[in-house]
């Protein structure tokens, strides 16, 4: 866990989910995530369960907390090249509330 003046980082965790869902099924976060909207990036809870807790070692993700330890967005970084030194930063804030701030 990382912890700073306003916010928390830690690992995503099973409760974690319904807050996904509800993010990545959002047309607006899921424009400016992945810069589109086709119906198909829709996921179920199934689907993002396996997305988010696969073990896969090409995506490290964490869930940004507000100071109430309440789920506000994620980040996290994949396709780490070593000898590139460089890696594919992503920060999703998934509360509208939160934008621009």
């Amino acid at each position: 866990m990382l912890i700073g003046k306003k916010t928390i980082l830690r690992p995503v965790e099973a409760d974690d989910i319904l807050h996904y869902y509800r993010w990545y099924n959002n047309q607006e976060f899921n424009y400016w995530l992945n810069a589109a909207w086709p119906v198909n990036t829709m996921l179920n809870i199934n689907q993002l369960e396996d997305r988010l807790f696969s073990d896969s070692k090409d995506t490290t993700r964490y869930t940004i907390l507000n100071e109430n330890q309440e789920p506000i967005g994620t980040i996290g970084f994949r396709e780490v090249d070593v000898v590139a030194r460089s890696a594919v930063l992503f920060i999703g804030i998934g509360e509208k509330e939160y934008w621009g701030k």
